[in-house]
């Protein structure tokens, strides 16, 4: 199972051991319907790098779900039609291959595993995942809060309360214009 700390935090596969405290957790941190154990493991057989855990001294305290989009769960996704309680393989992409874009399917980082934001953040940037925008549908104020404060934007789609954060490899400042920049000033 891979590790990666900074101090006591971090973040950890789930597996066969530890799935059911995790889907423990955020059934009792997150309001309403989340997806079953038997759709998690379905999830995981295909794309292990799914869900982390959330580790403070070997302790399971929050947990990340993520699923891997494929052009189709993307597609889905932004019209409303993915399954996210329990989704269809297709609009998932399978373990080493790059998403079309990652939907963070539950998160739940409550106090100080907040710390582990930071290794996830990391475990993001991995070349496999750095140009996938990422998308979440927060549903308490502390959610759309974290959402906001992570430079995530509301966007008007399909599914409602939808947010995106464009990835900096996929922003338009990022693009480098070797044309003439034209200055004007302003006569007032």
């Amino acid at each position: 199972m891979e590790s990666s700390k900074s101090s006591q935090i971090s973040i950890v596969y789930v597996d066969k051991n530890n799935i059911n405290t995790g889907w423990e957790l955020a059934n009792r941190e997150i309001p309403g319907e989340i997806a079953s154990i038997s759709a998690i493991q379905r999830v995981l057989e295909y794309n292990p790098n799914s869900v982390l855990l959330i580790c403070r001294n070997n302790e399971i305290v929050g947990i990340w779900a993520m699923l891997m989009l494929s052009t189709i769960g993307l597609e889905e996704l932004l019209t409303g039609k993915l399954k996210a309680i329990n989704p269809d393989l297709h609009s998932l992409t399978p373990k080493d291959t790059a998403p079309e874009a990652i939907y963070f399917w539950a998160a739940v980082a409550p106090g100080l595993s907040a710390g582990g934001v930071l290794h996830i953040s990391q475990f993001l940037r991995k070349s496999l995942y750095c140009q996938a925008n990422c998308y979440s549908r927060p549903n308490t104020p502390a959610g759309k809060n974290f959402n906001i404060g992570m430079g995530f934007a509301p966007i008007n789609c399909g599914t409602p309360g939808l947010y995106r954060y464009v990835r900096l490899a996929n922003r338009q400042e990022n693009t480098i214009n070797t044309g003439t920049v034209e200055m004007r000033q302003n006569n007032a």
